[in-house]
């Protein structure tokens, strides 16, 4: 925390690609990375306590969702979650309605999340 403090950083962005799935072809994963992710987080948000940030990114597809996080356990315990999609816009958005993935990922975690 020490250099946190020093170099004024407010907080800490994860990017695992990708807890419990397979992501670059030959990378290597488990099954329990998703309950080590959890472990992670949890360890993180001890020793950040609630003066930093945390947060990570999160996979814009279905795979991801539902088979990487454990969403229930992860979610109080972050600030927020940057969603990644193939381009600037993504296919998740639609910019007049938000996407059927927005409805789900709502109904998944009783949050509304703005996309576009």
């Amino acid at each position: 925390m020490f250099l946190f403090k020093k170099y004024g950083i407010d907080g800490l962005d994860l990017d695992w690609e990708y807890p419990a799935i397979e992501g670059f072809p030959g990378h290597k994963y488990d099954a329990a990375d998703k309950n080590n992710f959890t472990e992670l987080i949890k360890a993180l948000r001890k020793e950040l306590g609630n003066d930093f940030l945390l947060t990570f990114a999160a996979g814009g597809f279905l795979k991801y969702l539902n088979e990487s996080v454990d969403w229930d356990a992860v979610m109080p315990l972050v600030d927020f979650v940057n969603l990644m999609t193939p381009r600037p816009g993504g296919w998740l958005c639609n910019r007049n309605r938000p996407s059927y993935f927005a409805t789900g990922l709502q109904a998944r975690t009783g949050v509304c999340h703005q996309m576009c």
